[in-house]
C-alpha cells in the first residue's frame, strides 16, 4: 500500500504530496522553489529513492519547484507543457512570478509506471486543456480539477464545459477513493458527487 505525505509550499500554499512505499517514492506537483520548499520535501522522502515528479497541470503554483529536482525524470501532459508560457502570462496578471520550465520531462500516457509506482493519468481539462488526475488505487490527486467542496476556477485558461465533463469523468470513478486536491484539505469522492453532478 502506498503512503501518501503532504506538504503544503508555496505563496499559495500548494499540496506537494509524496507518494510511495519504503523504497521509492514520487512528487506531485512543487509549488515552491526556494530552499526550504527542497528541505521540507527532502524531510518526508527521507531514505527513499525520489524516483520521479508529476504535474497535474502548468500553473506556476504547481510546477515552480521542478528545478529544485533538476536530475529526477519529470512528467506533465503535452497539452499542458505546450501552454505553459501562455500561463505565465496569464497568470501575470495576478502575480509576479515566472516559474522555471520543467526540464527532463516526458509526457503522461494514460497507464503510467514509474519504478514500480502505478497509476492512471485521466485527461481532466477545466482548469487548464491539458489538466490531469491521477488515480490509485485508494485515491486520486485531483490537482486543480476537484476541491472539496467545488472545483477549479476557470479564468486563468479554464472552461466550463470541459470543467463539467470531467467532474462528471470523475463522479464514475469508484466512490471510495479519497480526493487529495491541489489546495484544500482532503475528502472521499462519495461526499462530493451532489455538487459535482449539479455543476
Amino acid at each position: 500500500m502506498l503512503r501518501v505525505d503532504c506538504v503544503k509550499l508555496g505563496m499559495i500554499k500548494t499540496n506537494s504530496y509524496i507518494i510511495g512505499d519504503n523504497e521509492k517514492c514520487i512528487i506531485v506537483d512543487i509549488g515552491d522553489d526556494s530552499k526550504t520548499g527542497r528541505q521540507e520535501l527532502e524531510k518526508n522522502i527521507g531514505n527513499r529513492e525520489l524516483v520521479g515528479i508529476v504535474f497535474t497541470h502548468s500553473h506556476f503554483d504547481h510546477i515552480m519547484g521542478s528545478c529544485l529536482f533538476p536530475e529526477v525524470q519529470q512528467y506533465m501532459s503535452e497539452v499542458d507543457f505546450n501552454l505553459i508560457e501562455e500561463h505565465q502570462r496569464l497568470s501575470s496578471y495576478v502575480v509576479n512570478i515566472l516559474a522555471t520550465k520543467p526540464v527532463n520531462i516526458n509526457f503522461l500516457d494514460e497507464n503510467m509506471n514509474i519504478s514500480g509506482i502505478s497509476f492512471r493519468a485521466i485527461n481532466t481539462p477545466g482548469h487548464t486543456k491539458g489538466g490531469v488526475c491521477l488515480v490509485f488505487d485508494d485515491f486520486v490527486i485531483t490537482g486543480d480539477t476537484l476541491f472539496s467542496g467545488c472545483c477549479g476556477r476557470l479564468d486563468v485558461g479554464g472552461n466550463y464545459n470541459d470543467m463539467k465533463s470531467s467532474l462528471n469523468t470523475l463522479s464514475k470513478l469508484n466512490s471510495d477513493l479519497i480526493i487529495y486536491p491541489g489546495h484544500g484539505k482532503s475528502s472521499i469522492l462519495k461526499d462530493e458527487l451532489k455538487w459535482m453532478e449539479d455543476f
